[in-house]
């Protein structure tokens, strides 16, 4: 059975919590930087989207989701599965 990719709101808390490096990694030279403390800042913001854009831009967060979209096989792989 074809293991599904996390949801994007799932895929963002998961790179939220994830080492810098790893995501590097995976991402390779699609690599796009993304804020990493979302748990100790979470009572500021009504979701975890209003954060990556309030932290990341409008545009970033946009190339970030785009890749997540493009990427299922390198998203699955950040999550864990295979």
């Amino acid at each position: 059975m074809k293991k599904k990719k996390p949801s994007f709101k799932k895929f963002l808390l998961m790179i939220e919590r994830t080492p810098e490096y790893r995501i590097r990694e995976i991402m390779g030279e699609e690599y796009i930087d993304t804020p990493g403390f979302y748990n100790k800042e979470r009572r500021y913001y009504k979701s975890i989207f209003e954060f990556m854009i309030q932290n990341m831009g409008k545009n970033d967060f946009n190339k970030l989701k785009s890749w997540y979209k493009n990427n299922s096989i390198k998203v699955r792989k950040l999550a864990g599965k295979k």
